[in-house]
């Protein structure tokens, strides 16, 4: 900390202490760094970057310098040199994420920001995966993540990657992207197209990582949902149950069917007395507009009304909902197969 003395300003007497220690040793990094930040404060911006140009040269690892050289390249818009310097700052000092995750996420709302960190999905450095991590978690707009990925082609693949990719489906899902999910998804090498379309519970359809992409289980405090293999034919079923007298959604599935009329065909049984009842869902997508268009109870004594999805959803979510009776004891639902059949 400066001790100010004789009436000098801070940054004088920041030029006097450097020019103190530079005098008893010439290439000393703390005296160049205030030197540095002195003559940049006086305007002096050609003389600033030599100087701190030459202290870089001599201690590349310096935490102050290269901080020093992110805000010079971000004041003067040269964005690869802004993006390098995060690179090494993030290598070389594990202390810095902290402060240049939140600047790395911001670099990524402009197209230079986006091409550089493209390269570098490529090259896999350490800090590449727990940056995309917070930047996905952070809340930003998780489109500039995945436009990112569009252009490097993909995350290589790892567990690391599965997981960075898992989330930001479901970020991208939870924001309302619902065509750039679609998109990401189906960038994924795991991705399996077919199931788009389709409601069905096949091995590809139900996976919880990439729900609700993906056929998922959910639980609340009311309710909850699982897929399980079911013995001897391993294929997935839906077991879910509800707490007395509650309400809830036990799972949930996104997809991109053909608009018209369709007849939805299940195998389902409740245990417990009294037995509870079950609920189809469906809630119509547009833009970033959610709208429930058809709600029907499972009723093995007749047949499910017909629905109708029409030309202007861009996409539909499935909800399946448990209702349980009053008094009900030990109430379990068993969801065997569920289709739906366009009937026109």
């Amino acid at each position: 900390q400066l001790i100010l003395n004789n009436n000098l300003s801070a940054f004088d007497q920041l030029d006097h202490f450097s020019k103190r220690i530079l005098s008893a040793s010439p290439l000393s990094i703390p005296a160049l760094h205030q030197r540095g930040t002195w003559l940049k404060s006086i305007g002096s911006d050609e003389s600033a970057l030599s100087t701190m140009s030459l202290a870089e040269k001599l201690s590349r690892r310096s935490k102050a310098i290269n901080f020093w050289f992110i805000q010079w390249s971000a004041e003067h818009g040269e964005i690869d040199k802004l993006l390098d310097h995060y690179d090494f700052a993030l290598k070389t000092n594990k202390d810095s994420s902290n402060v240049l995750f939140p600047a790395l996420t911001k670099s990524l709302e402009i197209k230079e920001g986006r091409l550089y960190f493209a390269k570098k999905v490529k090259q896999r450095p350490v800090w590449l995966y727990p940056a995309l991590k917070f930047t996905i978690s952070s809340g930003r707009d998780p489109v500039n993540v995945a436009e990112t990925l569009f252009i490097a082609n993909g995350l290589p693949s790892s567990e690391e990657a599965r997981g960075v990719e898992n989330n930001l489906v479901g970020s991208l899902i939870s924001k309302s992207e619902i065509q750039v999910a679609r998109r990401y998804y189906l960038s994924l090498d795991r991705s399996k197209p077919n199931i788009l379309r389709k409601i069905d519970f096949s091995n590809d359809a139900v996976d919880a990582n990439l729900a609700p992409m993906t056929w998922g289980g959910i639980n609340s405090e009311n309710a909850s949902g699982e897929f399980v293999l079911q013995q001897g034919t391993k294929k997935p079923i839906l077991k879910a149950s509800a707490l007395e007298n509650n309400h809830g959604l036990v799972a949930r599935r996104l997809f991109f069917p053909e608009w018209g009329h369709y007849k939805i065909k299940s195998d389902a049984s409740m245990s417990g007395s009294p037995k509870g009842q079950l609920f189809y869902v469906l809630k119509c997508v547009i833009g970033k507009e959610v709208r429930e268009f058809y709600r029907a109870q499972e009723n093995t004594a007749i047949p499910m009304p017909i629905l109708k999805i029409d030309k202007g959803c861009d996409a539909v979510y499935f909800d399946i909902e448990l209702d349980s009776g009053e008094g009900q004891e030990n109430g379990q639902l068993e969801l065997r197969s569920l289709t739906m059949e366009k009937i026109q």
